[in-house]
Order: C-alpha cells, then structure tokens, then sequence
C-alpha cells in the first residue's frame, strides 16, 4: 500500500476499530471477523482507486470525516446501497464489540 492511501486506511481504522491501529490494513486488505465485513480492496481497489467501470467510487484521498459518515449512514441505513449497507453494518458491529471490550 502506497504511503499516500493511509489516510484511507486511518479514517477506516478511526470509524470502526479506534482500539487497533494494525487492523486497519487488515480491514481494509482482508476484511472483518464476520464474513459479511468484506475487505474493502476487493471492490475499491489495492490502492483505494475504485472500479469506475463496475461503479466502485475511488476513496483514496477522501477526507476522514467525510468516509466516517458515509461508512455510518450506510450502517444505519440512511444512504441506501444494498452493496454496502451490510458490510458498513458488520464492519460498525465489529468496531462497536472492540470498543466496548477494550474499555473493561
């Protein structure tokens, strides 16, 4: 991964598992525990690119805030993508459990 796509890979790690900088790359190359937390490289790219041609939106370079709010309104569902509604939800699901446990 380019050093320039780790910005991608912290506004991931910041959204959804703030307690483990190492599983952002792991995330964002392998994908989440539950199955359904599909890596993000597979339909945006080794280098946050996207897929135009299969309607795969580039995230590199967008800003944290901005991945952090769309990743949460897929979760709950207030941006409709059936594509990424439930990975969003299972990554949110993953990060929420760590978080919690990592506090007691």
């Amino acid at each position: 991964m380019k050093i320039a796509h780790w910005p991608l890979t912290g506004a991931l790690m910041a959204a959804f598992l703030p307690a483990h900088a190492a599983d952002s790359t792991a995330v964002y190359t392998k994908g989440g525990a539950n199955p359904a937390a599909m890596a993000c490289i597979t339909c945006h790219g080794a280098e946050g690119e996207g897929m135009a041609a299969a309607g795969f939106p580039r995230l590199a370079g967008l800003p944290a805030g901005y991945m952090r709010k769309q990743l949460g309104d897929f979760a709950s569902g207030a941006r409709a993508n059936p594509t990424m509604q439930p990975i969003a939800a299972a990554l949110s699901a993953e990060g929420s459990g760590r978080s919690h446990g990592d506090a007691g």
